[in-house]
């Protein structure tokens, strides 16, 4: 079954305590709660998948969305290429890699004037991301977390979450938001179940 939560408090952000958890990669990095622990938009999706965390993040890794014509569909409709339905296209559009945790979590981040034509991207690496707070951008987080339940199925979880780095780009980023919003949720929603057929066909 797939679970969906949507917080939007653009004033007075309160965190999804149920569904945040903080891990530590590799190299020293701590996933979504380090990049973004306070935000004014968050959206989250869940879906249960019978497979081990392994299987299923190597599906998450392997994410591809271009069979999906509902996916092309909304991508277009968002005016973004098809090449963004890879990780790999996500990050020629301007996606960064934040951090990666074998088996448990997978963080992207982006940052900038997404309600303009071109979405006014802004080029950043992994440090950058953490510090940046220029006027008038919106800075993202969309992270993919893996909870298992038991040897053979876990509990896979997208989360976004979206804060301002001022008034004057709050204000513009909530009508888009509210345009958006339907768009993103069954974009997101289509990942998942994607990623529950490969891991489980797996």
């Amino acid at each position: 079954m797939l679970y969906s939560e949507l917080e939007v408090t653009l004033a007075s952000p309160t965190p999804l305590a149920d569904v945040t958890r903080t891990h530590v990669c590799d190299d020293g990095r701590v996933p979504i709660d380090e990049f973004m622990p306070t935000w004014e938009v968050s959206e989250v999706h869940r879906v249960e998948v019978a497979a081990d965390p392994g299987s299923t993040f190597r599906a998450l890794l392997a994410l591809d969305l271009s069979e999906s014509r509902l996916a092309r569909l909304l991508y277009r409709v968002r005016g973004l290429p098809d090449d963004a339905l890879t990780w790999e296209g996500a990050l020629r559009m301007g996606f960064v890699r934040l951090a990666v945790d074998a088996d448990r979590e997978l963080v992207h981040g982006l940052v900038g004037r997404f309600w303009t034509l071109r979405g006014g991207i802004v080029d950043l690496d992994p440090e950058e991301f953490a510090a940046y707070d220029e006027p008038g951008h919106v800075k993202a987080v969309w992270s993919f977390r893996i909870d298992p339940v038991d040897g053979r199925t876990c509990v896979l979880t997208t989360e976004t979450r979206v804060r301002a780095t001022d008034a004057a780009a709050r204000r513009r980023f909530r009508p888009y938001w509210l345009a958006v919003r339907p768009f993103s949720g069954l974009i997101r929603r289509a990942m998942l179940r994607s990623i529950k057929r490969a891991a489980e066909a797996a």
